[in-house]
């Protein structure tokens, strides 16, 4: 009897609890859409409807925050995106708003980073239901790494370095921490939603390769020679104009697609997946990014040897009689064509410049060894190399995230840079370790190797503030956390 009366006062308490959650959650909403209204009704033009618009998604995405994050994770790959306020009738005429531009996978990120904020604020201080922000592991490592960034700004001799370099360690320096590391390891908190955002991702890579391989059939070309290249949708470019901003996505998603396939039973599900996973390989190929192979080969390596124990249960397996001499049948004429491009006179003119451009990177190394020039003073740097201008033409960003940094911030820079990375990526590794005999393990060995398939990327290319490069990273800690923690917590555990 005292049992159920105790059972029974637990349910109205719960009852009257989640009753509360839902009016304070609701009142702090219709208190953020009132004030979107108000200032609309002062605001001229289109911009009142879009901030009603977007106190409306704010709304939602704070109720939905895992679906917010798996539309993120959508985004991310589509970096050719990019919405211009400068363009739009509505805002070009808005002073500092016309100036900002940015990928829609930027702008989402902070509409979502805004929404979850509202979320906890709804939530905080009522038991049972509040929500605590989460510290991705080890986030120290980051703040020396962006005070180092900020010393540097502090001691540069260039005029331009103060303007440029605070703007800089704001976005994309500390943006990319707070959007691609930080939101996923506060919103992801379970196995569940690491699989729902990883789908999502998943599809828009699928997405990517089809229309790569559509390329080839309308004649893509880049200084005549045809490779996969994303091309523009009625003037929309998700993927932008270049076969490598397509590449260091695929090579990403790819361990993703085989973690989705090696999970599946369903038959039919696994077919789709299966030529999914084909279509990625194959546009990752077909793209003649010298970059994408060398990860490729990195990838593949690292999963053998991770898989080693299970390798034989693999479907592909299975079949590599039958698979092994048609597959090199299929790669051997995209070597050879991989070869004639890499000794071209298209790639020689790339490699020059990419030589000229680590030169001047070492030689204004040389100049202030210990603190660099200044964040994001790279290209103020080669502008200000008239032969190099006179020889190219326009300015470039570096070829690699190691001549950027040390230009720009020195050898501190260059050394809180590794130590990030590495103990990010220990973190990661010590999830691999740790989850060896858990059911688990395939998901964190797809997640490590894409981490360092897009850190290895970003040695040769200049997306290594962006979230290309971050998300795989901040999902690996997902992935290390959740994974591991729920099952074996470990006072030995980095």
């Amino acid at each position: 009897m005292i049992y159920c009366t105790h059972m029974h006062a637990l349910r109205i308490s719960r009852s009257v609890t989640q009753s509360f959650v839902e009016r304070r959650t609701m009142f702090v909403f219709f208190v953020a859409l009132v004030g979107a209204a108000i200032l609309a009704t002062i605001i001229p033009g289109w911009l009142p409807l879009i901030v009603l618009v977007g106190a409306g998604v704010i709304t939602a995405l704070a109720f939905f925050p895992v679906a917010g994050m798996c539309l993120l994770a959508a985004l991310m790959p589509m970096s050719g995106w990019v919405i211009n306020f400068g363009v739009y009738n509505w805002s070009r005429h808005i002073p500092i708003l016309n100036t900002i531009d940015a990928p829609a996978a930027d702008f989402f990120a902070l509409v979502l980073l805004i929404s979850y904020s509202v979320r906890l604020l709804a939530l905080w201080g009522i038991p049972g239901r509040e929500e605590r922000p989460r510290l991705a592991p080890h986030s120290a490592v980051f703040w020396l790494f962006l005070f180092v960034q900020l010393l540097s700004v502090v001691f540069a001799t260039r005029e331009d370095a103060l303007g440029i370099g605070v703007k800089y360690v704001l976005r994309p320096m500390l943006f990319m921490y707070l959007m691609w590391v930080l939101l996923p390891f506060t919103i992801v908190r379970t196995r569940e939603a690491l699989d729902r955002v990883l789908r999502w991702m998943y599809g828009v890579g699928v997405g990517g390769a089809v229309m790569g391989m559509i390329s080839l059939i309308l004649g893509a070309a880049q200084g005549g020679w045809t490779r996969v290249t994303p091309f523009a949708l009625a003037g929309w470019t998700p993927f932008g104009t270049n076969h490598n901003l397509l590449a260091e996505v695929l090579v990403v998603i790819l361990p993703i697609g085989a973690y989705l396939l090696h999970q599946e039973d369903r038959p039919h599900v696994r077919r789709w997946l299966f030529v999914g996973n084909a279509l990625i390989l194959v546009a990752t190929l077909l793209t003649f990014a010298r970059s994408a192979w060398i990860v490729l080969f990195v990838e593949c390596l690292l999963a053998l040897w991770l898989m080693r124990d299970s390798i034989g249960r693999l479907p592909v397996v299975r079949f590599r009689r039958q698979m092994v001499g048609l597959a090199l049948a299929l790669l051997l004429p995209i070597l050879v064509y991989m070869i004639a491009i890499s000794t071209s006179s298209l790639v020689a003119g790339s490699n020059d410049t990419r030589i000229d451009l680590a030169r001047i990177s070492w030689e204004y190394f040389r100049d202030r060894p210990l603190l660099g020039q200044g964040p994001g003073t790279f290209l103020s740097i080669v502008a200000d190399t008239h032969v190099y201008v006179i020889e190219y033409g326009d300015p470039l960003d570096a070829h690699g995230m190691l001549q950027k940094i040390i230009a720009e911030s020195g050898l501190l820079g260059l050394i809180t840079w590794v130590l990030m990375l590495t103990i990010f990526m220990l973190y990661g590794w010590r999830g691999v370790m740790r989850a060896r005999s858990l059911p688990e393990y395939p998901l964190v060995v797809a997640l490590f190797v894409a981490a360092s398939g897009a850190i290895v990327y970003q040695i040769f290319n200049t997306s290594y503030y962006s979230g290309k490069m971050w998300l795989p990273i901040g999902l690996l800690l997902v992935g290390a956390h959740v994974v591991v923690w729920k099952y074996r917590e470990s006072k030995s555990f980095i």
